[in-house]
């Protein structure tokens, strides 16, 4: 009889046992879907400005002034199909090169005098620049400037040998700052890289630095990846950098999720694919001596939205649905 109470006594505890892992592992399991749910659905917002050219002409101030107006103006309005709720604060700003006319250190001055770096001053949002080809030489004020500035910006994940190249992290999204181009040395074919003498045309390594970066910080976890550049893909943009250069950048990411890249360069909004991924030029914000135009991206629920904002209001819109885990 005491036999098969002991007997019984043990079922009761191992039954304990399983019940407790069951719910250890219920609560644990559940707690991580939660967990990457949140992650997933976490918003992001940011805009994207190009071609500033300070120093171009007398009107340059007042425009970017409008704009910087505009943008810091704009959080809280509904988007233009209210579906689509209110524009959120952005989390950053990204110029994506021709930040000056000619590398000047007053036109520099002027660009970091309107729009700051860490959201403090006049313009509230952190900024993320990079250089385009009328930003002068690897040792201009420009190039110099953005490596002074990465020490000092907040939020970076990883920054470039040379201090130029930098990359961060948002919501379970990978964003990487390539400036003028993702290349190694500047190849001499290139169309109308001759008319640039000195270092203008030098992309500084920024394809080593990218191929680092996305081995470091990607790896193979799927992440989503956001890549900002100057030069584009289009008819302008390849005058710039070769086919040569482009296969190159293109072996270094296709084993990546890229979601989308924007550049600059061509003055003008346009959005296309090149080897099925996402690309938009963000235009010009400035027409002198009119505004011109930038980009408001929001990022949620596995869609990507992105939106023209002009000087007479919205522009364009497209949406773009991202590929789901």
């Amino acid at each position: 009889m005491l036999k098969h109470v002991f007997k019984l006594f043990r079922i009761i505890i191992d039954m304990r046992c399983i019940w407790t892992t069951l719910f250890f592992l219920i609560f644990h399991t559940g707690f991580a879907q939660t967990e990457k749910t949140t992650k997933e659905n976490a918003s992001i917002t940011f805009f994207i400005a190009s071609d500033l050219h300070f120093g171009s002409n007398d009107s340059i101030i007042s425009i970017s002034e409008k704009v910087a107006l505009d943008m810091t103006t704009i959080p809280g309005t509904f988007y233009p199909d209210s579906l689509w709720g209110k524009v959120d604060v952005p989390q950053w700003v990204s110029f994506t090169g021709d930040l000056t006319d000619h590398g000047r250190s007053e036109e520099w001055n002027d660009f970091t005098t309107q729009f700051g770096l860490n959201g403090q001053g006049n313009f509230p949002y952190r900024v993320y620049e990079g250089f385009g080809n009328h930003d002068g030489s690897n040792n201009g004020p420009i190039r110099s400037g953005i490596k002074a500035r990465n020490i000092q910006r907040e939020g970076v994940t990883s920054i470039s040998q040379d201090s130029l190249h930098y990359s961060w992290d948002r919501n379970g999204v990978h964003f990487v700052n390539l400036n003028s181009y993702p290349g190694k040395d500047w190849d001499p074919a290139c169309e109308w890289c001759p008319y640039f003498k000195e270092g203008f045309r030098d992309p500084s390594k920024s394809l080593v630095f990218l191929k680092k970066d996305l081995k470091k910080n990607v790896g193979k976890s799927d992440l989503p990846i956001v890549l900002f550049f100057h030069y584009g893909f289009d008819e302008w943009g390849d005058k710039w950098w070769t086919s040569k250069e482009q296969n190159a950048f293109y072996k270094t990411i296709k084993k990546y999720n890229i979601i989308a890249i924007f550049h600059g360069h061509t003055h003008e909004i346009d959005h296309y694919n090149w080897k099925g991924i996402p690309v938009w030029c963000a235009g010009a914000i400035q027409h002198s001596p009119k505004t011109g135009e930038y980009l408001i991206v929001r990022i949620q629920d596995h869609q990507m939205l992105v939106v023209v904002r002009e000087r007479e209001g919205w522009g364009k819109n497209f949406k773009v649905r991202l590929k789901q885990d």
